[in-house]
C-alpha cells in the first residue's frame, strides 16, 4: 500500500512540474505570473502531495531588504520548493547546469531565467555569474546552495566561492537561511514520504560587514553564520 501512495504521489507531482513548466514557458517573461506559478502553484503543490507541514521564521527580517543573496544548506530536491514558498518574493536560483535538461522543470527553469552553472567550465561560471549580477541589479534576488551539491550530513561541506565573490565585487546583502526536516522527506537518493520542515531566515550580512572582509574570509564568515544558524534551529523543537 505505501508504495502505491508513493506511487501516486509521484505521478502528481510530476503533474504540478509539467504544469508550471508549461505556464513558465508560455508566461515566464511576465513577472507576476511567475510570482504566482512558483509560489502559489508548484512550491505548495509539491509541499501538499508530500504532505510536507512547513513552519517558517525570520522572513520579517527581509521584508524591507533590497534584492539580496540568499544561500542555504541543501540536503535534499525539496529545499527548492521550502525556500519558493517561504520566502515572499520571487527567488531565481543559480542552479546546476544538468537541472536545464530535465523536462518541464528545466524548459520552465530557462524560460524565467533561473541562472545554470557549469563548475567544470570556469570560463563559463564566471559568465554565470556575471549574469546573477545583472538579475540582482534589475531587482531579483538570488538564491544559492554554496556547498554546491546535496549532502547526506547534517555537518555542511566546503563552500563555494562563487556567489560570495559575487557579493562582494558588487555590494550585495547575503541572507542566511536554515532548512532541516526535507533530508527526511525527500532525502538524497532517498524515496518521498510525509514530514515536517522548518525553515529560518538569519539575520542579514550587510554590505558594510561584507567590505570589510576579503574572499576566503567572507565565505567561512558566512559558513559560520549558518552553521550557528542551523544548529540553533535543530535545537528547538518544532511542531
Amino acid at each position: 500500500m505505501e508504495s502505491i501512495v508513493r506511487l501516486i504521489r509521484s505521478i502528481i507531482i510530476y503533474l504540478i512540474t509539467a504544469l508550471s513548466g508549461t505556464l513558465s514557458v508560455l508566461f515566464g517573461w511576465w513577472k507576476p505570473a511567475y510570482a504566482l506559478i512558483s509560489r502559489f502553484i508548484w512550491s505548495p503543490g509539491l509541499l501538499k502531495t508530500a504532505n510536507v507541514k512547513l513552519t517558517v521564521e525570520g522572513t520579517d527580517k527581509v521584508k524591507t531588504l533590497p534584492p539580496c543573496i540568499f544561500y542555504a544548506n541543501h540536503r535534499s530536491f525539496y529545499d527548492i520548493p521550502v525556500m519558493m514558498r517561504g520566502i515572499p518574493r520571487p527567488l531565481y536560483f543559480l542552479a546546476k547546469k544538468e537541472l536545464k535538461k530535465i523536462p518541464f522543470l528545466g524548459w520552465g527553469m530557462s524560460a524565467i531565467g533561473m541562472i545554470f552553472i557549469d563548475r567544470s567550465n570556469r570560463t563559463a561560471a564566471i559568465e554565470s555569474m556575471k549574469k546573477a549580477g545583472n538579475q540582482i541589479k534589475r531587482g531579483k534576488s538570488i538564491v544559492t546552495f554554496p556547498e554546491g551539491t546535496r549532502t547526506s550530513s547534517k555537518e555542511m561541506i566546503a563552500f563555494k566561492k562563487g556567489a560570495f565573490h559575487l557579493a562582494k565585487s558588487q555590494g550585495i546583502p547575503l541572507v542566511p537561511v536554515a532548512i532541516i526536516g526535507t533530508e527526511k522527506v525527500l532525502p538524497k537518493h532517498g524515496k518521498l514520504r510525509s514530514g515536517k520542515v522548518k525553515m529560518v531566515v538569519g539575520d542579514p550580512i550587510n554590505t558594510a560587514e561584507i567590505e570589510e572582509m576579503n574572499l576566503e574570509s567572507l565565505r567561512d564568515y558566512s559558513k559560520s553564520k549558518l552553521t550557528e544558524l542551523l544548529e540553533k534551529t535543530e535545537s528547538t523543537k518544532f511542531v
